[in-house]
This record gives C-alpha cells, structure tokens and sequence, in this order.
C-alpha cells in the first residue's frame, strides 16, 4: 500500500537524499525501479551523481526555518516541492 503525498517536511529530512525512502514509500515498485535505476551500464548516471556529488550549497545559517516550504514557481506554474524529473519513456509511468 502506497503512503500518501506529502504536504509539510518532515522534520528527518536534513538532505536531498532523505527525500529517496519517502518516495520509494509513495511509488508503486515497478515505478520506483524504472527511476531509480539507469540505461544499459548506467554510465550517464554515475557520471551525473559524480557532477551532483560535486556541488556545495552554502547554507545560510541564524535564518528562521520554523515555517519552511519547499515551493517555488517555474515558468509561471508553483510547484510544492523543487524536484522535477524529465521525460521518463514518453511519460507512459
């Protein structure tokens, strides 16, 4: 049985990839395997954690975080949480 969508942090989270066992619990597996995983020997994909692995944030540090939010607005549509995935397989999932 599927968890249902999210509608506030959850106060676990401290990094982006806390966010990967909450949405293995929101997907169907077959769905979760599809995205989590690559093309032939997942070349492109290690590369491109590689390059993600790279970035630094800088945090800004004494702001108040008690009522933060994941939105933003993209192109004009507000989305409530920034983590957008592009076409997966003609959009068939």
């Amino acid at each position: 049985m599927l968890k249902t969508p999210l509608n506030a942090i959850p106060p676990t989270l401290a990094a982006l990839s806390d966010y990967e066992s909450l949405a293995r619990e929101r997907l169907t597996t077959q769905s979760w395997a599809y995205i989590s995983g690559g093309s032939a020997d997942e070349l492109s994909m290690k590369r491109n954690r590689e390059k993600l692995d790279d970035l630094c944030l800088l945090p800004r540090t004494l702001c108040d975080v008690a009522k933060g939010e994941t939105k933003t607005t993209l192109l004009g549509q507000q989305f409530e949480h920034p983590i957008i995935s592009g076409p997966v397989a003609y959009q068939a999932l």
